[in-house]
């Protein structure tokens, strides 16, 4: 018999059945659109885009697809993300995604107030700049300053202009004279330094908080991805955030990053509180701590970005000590793989380095004694083929061998500590110098000897040929 086929549907019949879909999604997306998404983000985007976004959500909830969507526009310097779900952490790995150049030039991200999106978008390349000589632009100045004369505020007319002057034109177009108070202030704060200033306000919903930072001289992308993973480890879930950068000459450059958060259990944060005051904290060091320190404390839940960064450094002083004995075995890759392995009692470890150097409190010298003999003893020495006492030991002699660190100072830029030289002492090196200082931060670590109690020299810089 001849096989049966089904006839092929009329193209008015599928252009009926797909219109209906497509409407009756549209008829819950728009109005859900409208309903949760900010106030902020219909006045931080042009109509056109919005429906651009729509058009990509309603497509994907339509076809039953998963709400992640990437558009990018045609010249490839604009990419929208659409990502389900505002969890902890997930602005940091958006970012973490964006390509290193060209430089990223603004961000916006928005939640919607139900938690089912976060939507972000980000522009690279340059930006068009403020022209005082556009009568709409110039405009929007004269109205901020008019804002503070009816406020009573004490703005400097010219700083203002020339603050102005040195920004993108769609920064001016949609700041408004309260953020451009704030901005400005924290702008003369980091200018011509390689500072970082944060500042935590209150937002008109009482359930917000609102964080500015400034960073003088900073990459925008790494500092975005940064600040996300500093709020991740603060359980903070951002609800929107800004990016934008103002020029500083002859300085070079200020970015200026937004947050609007809340905690996790919906509620604003508390400025006098200890979780606070260590986001702050770890805020104001992230521009200046090396990527790994902050990758290896977010693999240890409580760990310290200070702690990373300490342990990494620990980690770089055993591998100077022990590299000449085996280059395999004590490689500087193995002997943060054992400190991590061993987390228990390096942790022990490093609670003694805080301890003894505690400005407010330093531990006596007896109890620093005992706590070493014991950290010994725990370590051991037997049994040890794949080096793991050698290295724990190693990092306990370090701290042993500190005399004087930086690790306390809020605003660092580097770890330093100052050594008994002889931690460094073996055949190789059987000079023994009159001070050994090691410093290790972003990017690089190094050492400092001097014979004398005050000595001349020289800097050398070794650049490797390898990351």
């Amino acid at each position: 018999p001849a096989a049966v086929t089904t006839p092929a549907p009329s193209a008015t019949t599928l252009l009926c059945e797909l219109t209906r879909e497509v409407q009756a999604t549209a008829e819950h997306v728009v109005p859900w659109c409208l309903g949760q998404m900010p106030p902020m983000y219909f006045q931080d985007t042009s109509a056109e885009a919005v429906r651009e976004h729509l058009r990509a959500i309603i497509a994907a909830k339509a076809s039953g697809s998963s709400l992640d969507i990437t558009l990018r526009s045609k010249d490839g310097r604009e990419v929208t993300s659409i990502r389900p779900g505002n969890r902890v952490g997930v602005l940091a790995e958006i970012v973490g995604g964006l390509p290193m150049e060209p430089s990223l030039r603004a961000a916006k991200i928005h939640a919607s107030a139900d938690g089912a999106i976060v939507l972000d978008t980000f522009e690279f390349g340059e930006r068009v700049a403020f022209n005082p000589k556009d009568a709409a632009q110039s405009a929007r100045v004269d109205a901020a300053l008019r804002w503070a004369r009816e406020h009573g505020l004490d703005w400097n007319e010219a700083e203002v202009r020339a603050y102005a002057a040195n920004a993108p034109a769609d920064y001016i177009a949609t700041l408004t004279p309260l953020r451009l108070s704030k901005h400005l202030s924290l702008f003369q704060r980091v200018s011509g330094s390689d500072g970082t200033e944060v500042e935590l306000e209150p937002e008109a919903e009482p359930t917000h908080s609102r964080i500015t930072i400034a960073f003088s001289n900073a990459r925008t992308r790494t500092m975005l991805e940064r600040c996300g993973q500093v709020l991740s480890r603060g359980a903070s879930n951002i609800q929107r955030a800004y990016l934008d950068q103002v020029a500083d000459p002859p300085h070079g450059s200020v970015t200026l990053l937004g947050f609007v958060i809340q905690t996790q259990d919906g509620r604003s944060v508390d400025a006098s509180g200890a979780a606070w005051k260590q986001v702050e904290h770890d805020l104001t060091r992230v521009k200046w701590v090396d990527s790994e320190s902050v990758e290896l404390a977010n693999r240890h839940p409580g760990m310290s970005i200070d702690d990373g960064e300490l342990v990494l450094g620990l980690c770089t002083l055993a591998h100077q000590r022990l590299v000449h004995r085996d280059r395999l075995l004590y490689s500087v890759e193995r002997i943060v793989a054992t400190a991590e392995r061993s987390m228990p009692v390096v942790s022990k470890v490093l609670a003694l380095f805080r301890d003894r150097f505690d400005p407010k409190a330093p531990a006596a010298p007896a109890d620093v004694d005992r706590r070493i003999a014991a950290r010994r003893t725990e370590i051991g020495t037997k049994d040890d083929p794949d080096g793991t006492a050698v290295i724990l030991g190693s990092l306990l002699d370090a701290v042993a061998a500190a005399f004087r660190t930086n690790y306390f100072l809020p605003r660092r830029f580097g770890l330093a500590i100052r050594l008994d030289p002889s931690y460094l002492r073996d055949d190789r090196r059987p000079e023994l110098p009159y001070g050994t200082f090691f410093v290790f931060g972003r990017g690089f670590f190094g050492f400092h000897n001097r014979f004398k109690e005050i000595a001349r020299g020289g800097l050398r810089v070794v650049q490797p040929a390898t990351p």
